[in-house]
């Protein structure tokens, strides 16, 4: 969720009504991950959402296949020059 909301600039899910915020975590499907920039790399909104998958079997299986999928943004982002806004 910390890094949906770097990413995108906001929380994924929203509502003045408490219960109906937790309700939202627990049912609401995953917000699509869009940055207000310009278009993020597939594969880094991919991971982001795997991450924040409701399902525990759709999440990945454990943090070495996360790490696994890391090093494969970083290269598409450097090749895009994407990386130049991430201090912004």
């Amino acid at each position: 969720v910390v890094l949906f909301q770097m990413l995108t600039g906001a929380v994924p899910y929203n509502h003045p009504n408490v219960r109906e915020l937790g309700l939202m975590h627990i049912q609401a499907a995953v917000p699509r991950v869009e940055s207000p920039l310009e278009p993020l790399p597939a594969r880094l909104a991919e991971i982001v959402t795997t991450c924040m998958q409701k399902t525990p079997n759709l999440r990945f299986p454990g943090m070495r296949a996360l790490l696994d999928a890391v090093p494969k943004v970083e290269v598409v982002a450097k090749r895009r020059d994407w990386t130049r806004w991430l201090g912004r």
